[in-house]
């Protein structure tokens, strides 16, 4: 049973999340996830990566040590556990990263900025994991560090 594992080992248990764990491995956002610390996930599931430049991926998946792959990771960490039903639209919820995410409402359902929640309320054995259909990046690496990294793929090799 899941919920008596913690959210590092739940994730490697779905499939779904098998991109977002090769981005977690080996960075010290394993061994947060790893605690008993009360913390609540969005997790991209593996189709949400689909709207990255090609290589975009690849890089971050090299930058095991790269302050920007942190930076993204910890934008989709929240101190406590925090269930669908307790998100509500118009609420900001402040991530590791500092940064907040808002959550709002549409048609499809609730969203933690532009990224719909598909696979709500996973439980683990000290939190709570939410599948989103989108990788998050905090705003101000969106544009800049974002765009220098895509820059950098094409002219590394």
């Amino acid at each position: 049973m899941r919920v008596n594992l913690d959210t590092f080992d739940t994730l490697l248990t779905i499939d779904s999340f098998r991109t977002f764990t090769r981005l977690i491995e080996g960075t010290e956002i394993e061994t947060t996830l790893r605690s008993r610390t009360a913390l609540t996930l969005f997790a991209p599931i593996n189709r949400g990566f689909s709207n990255l430049p090609a290589d975009f991926l690849r890089k971050l998946i090299s930058a095991r040590s790269s302050r920007i792959l942190l930076e993204v990771l910890q934008y989709h960490l929240v101190t406590g556990r925090l269930t669908a039903k307790e998100l509500s639209p118009n609420q900001c919820v402040t991530t590791k990263q500092g940064n907040d995410l808002n959550i709002t409402e549409a048609d499809d359902g609730l969203r933690i900025n532009d990224a719909r929640i598909v696979l709500p309320d996973i439980p683990t054995r000290d939190g709570l994991i939410h599948g989103i259909d989108e990788l998050l990046i905090p705003g101000e690496l969106a544009l800049v560090k974002y765009l220098s990294l895509s820059r950098s793929l094409s002219t590394d090799d």
